[in-house]
């Protein structure tokens, strides 16, 4: 989403919100884009009650984290997903864990890329 589309679907949720057409916006996932900039916005209106963190959408580990805390504080609930071009590292799943995360969007399990995450999970 560009950026003006973004503001734009934010507001459109909150006019929403306000006039009790919806009671909350859970887990705005493209809206919020896993950036802190938005992520902040989303738990100071109160318009997320969860976050899909993408890590490779994000740019940095370290913006990741930041988003992870934020959410974190707030109480939200927050997953960790992996976005288009998977490969079979299974970092992300490493990350989930380390993140406390509790949950990791990663799809089914019959596609090898897959499945190295999952193996990672189950390794002790």
């Amino acid at each position: 989403m560009r950026e003006g589309k973004i503001r734009e679907a934010i507001e459109i949720a909150l006019y929403q919100i306000k006039q009790g057409h919806l009671s909350y916006c859970h887990q705005l996932d493209d809206i919020y884009l896993t950036t802190t900039k938005y992520t902040a916005r989303g738990i100071r209106e109160q318009t997320i009650n969860a976050a899909l963190i993408k890590l490779n959408q994000i740019g940095t580990v370290t913006e990741t984290i930041e988003v992870v805390k934020m959410c974190y504080s707030a109480g939200l609930k927050y997953f960790l997903s992996h976005r288009s071009g998977e490969t079979k590292n299974s970092f992300l799943a490493d990350f989930a864990v380390a993140m406390g995360s509790g949950q990791l969007k990663t799809g089914s399990c019959y596609q090898g890329e897959r499945i190295a995450k999952y193996n990672s999970l189950l390794e002790d």
